[in-house]
């Protein structure tokens, strides 16, 4: 069932930040963008924290990350292109993608 995840995080192929600072529905549709050219990406709340107004409980959803492989980092970039400006490319994507970052050993 959930053989994806493991083969993502279990590889040696690191697991990159590739963006930071996203909504929900954003980190979302850039998961989408990036599965239908076949990149395998995963988001994460990253404030991970429920806020309670009144009767209602509300979850943040601003601050997403987008994750995906060290290896798939130059094509994620080149997919989402100007949808990452603003920031919100992370500093290891950007390492990545100038070479400056190093697999695991």
């Amino acid at each position: 069932m959930f053989k994806w995840l493991h083969k993502f995080l279990y590889s040696d192929d690191e697991v990159v930040k590739l963006a930071d600072g996203l909504s929900e529905f954003d980190a979302g549709s850039y998961q989408e963008m990036l599965a239908s050219n076949g990149i395998v990406a995963m988001k994460k709340n990253m404030e991970g924290w429920v806020s309670q107004y009144g009767n209602a409980m509300t979850f943040s959803t601003n601050n997403f990350a987008l994750y995906v492989k060290q290896s798939d980092v130059p094509r994620a970039i080149d997919i989402l292109g100007p949808l990452l400006g603003g920031g919100k490319l992370a500093r290891e994507a950007s390492q990545v993608q100038e070479g400056r970052r190093r697999p695991r050993s």
